[in-house]
């Protein structure tokens, strides 16, 4: 019952359309610090989700992509870190590589991510 549910509910999602293209770092950059912080909040809650999913479905499992997302995930929620603070390690990733702010937001919160809880 619960695998006909998640299906349900992904297959209504992918069926609408997008209402927009996704932010870019320039796009972030225009915002208020406390939108910033729900946003940045909000891509690494997204990947706390994706733990939760693919713990919830015993038949489903992760892509080697998922795993490191979920692995950033996992290192931000030992971490505790609030909202504020997922915002300021994008920020100084953001003001460090200046050239990069075109880019769209998932990939630059993963690559902000990837420096701090990413392989050494």
């Amino acid at each position: 019952m619960k695998m006909a549910i998640v299906v349900a509910f992904l297959s209504a999602c992918l069926a609408l359309p997008p209402a927009s293209n996704a932010m870019t770092g320039n796009d972030l950059r225009k915002q208020s610090p406390s939108v910033r912080a729900f946003y940045v909040g909000a891509v690494v809650d997204t990947w706390i989700t994706l733990r939760w999913l693919f713990h919830s479905i015993q038949d489903l499992k992760p892509s080697a992509a998922d795993s490191a997302l979920i692995d950033l995930a996992i290192c931000a929620n030992q971490r505790r870190m609030t909202y504020e603070q997922t915002a300021a390690v994008v920020d100084k990733y953001m003001a460090d590589n200046p050239a990069e702010w075109g880019y769209e937001m998932p990939m630059i919160v993963w690559k902000a991510f990837q420096n701090v809880c990413g392989p050494k």
